[in-house]
């Protein structure tokens, strides 16, 4: 297989269109587009050069890429591959007429003028997978990685790994964000920070992500057009520092096909934002081994389940503790091995009578919540022994729990605490522990106690 070797923009475009299945090793520092440059023949783009190697649009032209089987930049992660200042897009995977394998390593996508980073954009009756290993998107104008399609499309899936997008804005940006039922976006590590709007964004689709740190809110709106979103999100170290909801999900009432799972997570807000986690339609939620803490403006909830549930929700082996308000709860909710601790407000505020009822809340602590809690079943305050007690042999307590240090972030509970080994039992008939598993300073892991 001949292999070509380019120095300028012209000999890479001339590369690109007429050598299918060729090597094109880039060899100069860098390639100022003088047009679209548009990828749609199976190749494999690396460097040679030894250095980083920029393509250019010079806020005129942007790459397309289409059609094709692609790898393109260095695998080995010496030198990066960095697109910039594309005159809307910077990398566009620009709706592909047939199926498409994308390879991206080591590239950066950057100061797109007047839209996003990196777009997949497709309405056709094709598949398109795309993997991004060690990519970055910032400073664009919009959007860092991003899914849109529309149409008759068959699915659509980006895996980005350790990847990170930052600094994109002043547009509606959002670090990574899916639009579609038929799209698929995972993310394995990596970060997004500093987005004007989110760090997370889904309008439909399916969002895995793993392992992530996030410094920004994640918005899930599935609500129009009947779109569905399934979520996991698992190890996720959040920090919110805006005005809004640290995460909000809204989906069609009363849609299982919907869902959001929040594991090993930890979420932390401020004085200015909204609820910590708010979920405002009836879809089925599970938040376990999760930390939501400091959303400490008035009235404000560390977990806010607004809608009137019929869709069971849980939330095990989770720590609210340090917010304004704790856990609001409406329906069909269950509440077990939970620490809810430390609020000036109501700590638990909803149908209290109503989900101790159903059976399944139990072995959870109650401990210094100074605005006491409110069942709106029977109009009542109860104190944290109270609520303790309201449902005898539940395994409920009023006790401290004994935390490493909840004023520094480390819930993680000391030897000795009463929390270990006391919490709901198991079919090994053993005893679980309650609160969560956290490593030192940061998402929750495998570690609930502190051990020096």
């Amino acid at each position: 297989m001949a292999e070509v070797t380019v120095t300028t923009f012209a000999e890479l475009e001339v590369a690109v269109h007429d050598n299918e299945d060729t090597p094109i090793h880039l060899n100069a520092a860098s390639f100022v587009l003088t047009e679209d440059l548009i990828i749609d023949h199976n190749c494999v783009i690396d460097i040679v050069y030894d250095g980083d190697v920029t393509i250019d649009g010079n806020d005129l032209y942007k790459v397309t890429v289409k059609n094709n089987t692609a790898i393109i930049g260095n695998s080995a992660g010496d030198h990066r591959l960095i697109f910039t200042q594309g005159d809307d897009f910077t990398v566009l995977v620009d709706d592909p007429a047939s199926d498409t394998n994308l390879i991206f390593y080591y590239c950066d996508f950057a100061e797109a003028k007047t839209s996003k980073g990196f777009e997949i954009y497709a309405t056709s009756a094709v598949t398109i997978d795309v993997i991004c290993i060690s990519c970055r998107a910032m400073n664009n104008y919009n959007d860092g990685f991003s899914i849109s399609t529309f149409g008759t499309t068959i699915k659509t899936t980006l895996i980005c790994y350790n990847c990170q997008s930052y600094d994109n804005g002043p547009g509606s940006a959002q670090g990574f964000t899916t639009h579609n039922a038929k799209e698929v976006l995972f993310i394995y590590g990596g970060l997004a920070a500093n987005n004007n709007i989110n760090a997370i964004g889904c309008y439909g689709g399916e969002i895995y992500a793993f392992d992530v740190t996030l410094e920004g809110g994640i918005y899930i709106d599935t609500t129009g057009g009947g779109k569905t979103s399934k979520i996991i999100l698992d190890g996720i170290d959040q920090t919110y520092n805006g005005t809004g909801k640290g995460i909000t999900v809204k989906t069609t009432d009363g849609n299982y096909d919907s869902y959001f799972v929040l594991y090993n997570s930890y979420v932390k807000g401020n004085s200015l934002a909204d609820h910590g986690i708010e979920v405002t339609k009836d879809c089925v939620v599970v938040i376990e081994n999760t930390i939501v803490t400091g959303f400490t403006r008035t009235s404000k909830y560390g977990v806010y389940l607004g809608a009137d549930r019929t869709i069971p929700a849980l939330l095990r082996n989770c720590v609210i503790s340090g917010n304004n308000r704790g856990v609001y709860l409406l329906g069909n909710v269950t509440l077990t091995n939970c620490i809810v601790a430390n609020h000036v407000g109501r700590a638990i505020n909803g149908n209290i009578t109503t989900v101790y009822a159903a059976g399944g809340s139990s072995h959870n602590i109650f401990y210094n919540n100074v605005g006491h809690h409110y069942d709106a079943d029977t109009s009542s305050i109860l104190t944290d022994a109270e609520l303790a007690a309201l449902k005898p042999y539940a395994g409920d307590q009023n006790i401290d729990p004994q935390f490493v240090d909840a004023a520094s972030g480390d819930f993680r509970l000391k030897p000795g605490s009463p929390c270990l080994n006391t919490g709901r039992p198991t079919p090994q008939n053993g005893f679980s522990s309650i609160g969560a598993w956290q490593k030192k300073q940061g998402a929750p892991a495998k570690s609930i106690i502190y051990r020096g």
